[in-house]
C-alpha cells in the first residue's frame, strides 16, 4: 500500500464539491480547515471529474482545474481496485446492504488502498466501513 494513514480524501456528492462551489456549510468549513491545517487532503479522479463537471463556464473551468491541481490525486494502483470495488458492492448485498452508486465502493476501494480518511455526507461510506477496513469520518449537516 502506497500513501499515509494521516491522508483525508473528499468524496463526491460532498465537502470537496460544496468547498469548490463556494458553498459555506459546515461540512466545508471542516474541509477549509483541513487545508488550512495543511491536512495532507487529497482527491480520487472521479472526485476530481465531479467537482469539474458542474462549472458552467471554460474559463471557471480552467481557472479551478489550476486550483484542483495543488491536490494529490489518488489513483487505483491496478485492475485489482476495480475489483475490490466490486467485491465492496457485493459484500453488502449479500449482508442486506444496498450501496446506492459502485463509484462510492471505487472511492472506498481507492481509499483503503492508500489508507486514506474518507470525509463525506454520504452514508453509504459509513455502511461500507460496517464490512470493510475503510476509515470514514461523516460530516452531518
Amino acid at each position: 500500500m502506497s500513501g499515509s494513514t494521516s491522508s483525508r480524501a473528499a468524496t463526491r456528492r460532498r465537502p470537496g464539491i460544496d468547498f469548490f462551489a463556494g458553498r459555506d456549510t459546515p461540512q466545508t468549513r471542516v474541509f477549509k480547515d483541513a487545508v488550512r491545517e495543511g491536512a495532507d487532503v487529497a482527491l480520487t479522479g472521479v472526485i476530481l471529474a465531479e467537482i469539474l463537471q458542474g462549472v458552467p463556464s471554460d474559463a471557471g473551468f480552467d481557472r479551478l482545474r489550476k486550483d484542483l491541481s495543488s491536490f494529490r490525486i489518488l489513483q487505483p494502483e491496478s485492475e485489482d481496485t476495480y475489483v475490490q470495488a466490486a467485491r465492496l458492492y457485493r459484500t453488502g448485498r449479500k449482508r442486506g446492504v444496498t450501496i446506492r452508486s459502485l463509484i462510492d465502493c471505487l472511492i472506498a476501494a481507492i481509499a483503503m488502498e492508500h489508507g486514506a480518511t474518507v470525509l463525506h455526507k454520504d452514508r453509504d461510506y459509513d455502511r461500507i466501513s460496517r464490512y470493510a477496513p475503510l476509515i470514514t469520518v461523516l460530516l452531518e449537516s
